[in-house]
């Protein structure tokens, strides 16, 4: 839990307390190792409380991970004001997002409004919870990646269309993938949209093939077990040298249609 001090503020020789902005808190719903604190009543069985429940089934089944044990806290503000004073007084660095993930000691909590995007958004950011309950953190561009990979609504399937169209039309313009050069991507401020849709686009290529996925479940083996292995741009790029070329015909037999969005109803449905 997080404790921020109230400020003094002393005007025309008075004194007198401001409360800072708090956590919201006022009500609380525990499903398995989700704990769901908002400011606003939301069901125990709202539909995207199931999906986010049923995302950590999903992400360990796909990754081969353990099922993590340890809790991911939700702080969900129902205004988007009251989310943005609170985290401009927590995270002043942080830059303007609807949501986000943050492993503060042993707390992993994930911070959101509730919007139109909220679904996509609490996928996204309980991903990285989950992720980091159960391996130490991994390189950026992978984290990311799976983070987009399961932020879309389960009956996509991973399949993240607005990136999709983004490279699409990216390569049309004479843009080529090269993970090395992702990878090298080693700061949050200087991800920009293209490179969490070419991060999405390696994890969806890696995760739709079983000789592709082995290369990486077995380097989230590895890494979970603080063995050090080989970067994974590596082994992708040893085992398969042309995975670039791979990578754009991946891409060109994705043909989506249309950008599709997740939209959130009012909590009590």
């Amino acid at each position: 839990m997080l404790i921020l001090a109230a400020a003094l503020l002393v005007a025309d020789g008075c004194a007198a307390w401001r409360p800072g902005p708090t956590l919201p808190m006022n009500f609380a719903v525990v499903r398995d190792e989700l704990i769901l604190h908002s400011d606003f009543d939301v069901p125990p069985h709202h539909w995207l409380l199931d999906e986010l429940v049923a995302l950590r089934a999903s992400l360990c089944r796909d990754t081969a991970l353990p099922t993590p044990s340890v809790p991911v806290h939700i702080y969900l503000f129902h205004e988007p004001r009251r989310f943005q004073a609170f985290i401009d007084e927590l995270h002043p660095e942080f830059p303007t997002r609807r949501a986000f993930f943050v492993e503060e000691g042993p707390e992993l909590a994930v911070y959101a409004h509730w919007g139109p995007k909220a679904a996509e958004d609490l996928r996204h950011e309980v991903t990285h919870g989950y992720l980091h309950a159960v391996v130490p953190p991994i390189p950026l561009w992978l984290d990311e990646g799976l983070a987009e990979h399961f932020e879309t609504a389960p009956e996509a399937q991973g399949l993240n269309r607005p990136h999709a169209l983004l490279l699409q039309a990216a390569v049309d313009g004479g843009w080529y993938p090269d993970l090395r050069r992702l990878a090298a991507v080693d700061s949050p401020a200087a991800l920009t949209q293209r490179h969490y849709a070419e991060a999405w686009l390696w994890v969806h290529f890696l995760l739709t093939e079983e000789d592709r996925r082995a290369v990486l479940t077995e380097y989230l083996a590895q890494w979970a077990r603080h063995d050090d292995p080989t970067p994974l741009p590596d082994a992708i790029l040893d085992r398969w040298p042309d995975a670039a070329d791979r990578l754009v015909d991946h891409l060109r037999g994705l043909a989506p249609a249309g950008a599709g969005t997740s939209s959130v109803p009012h909590p009590g449905t």
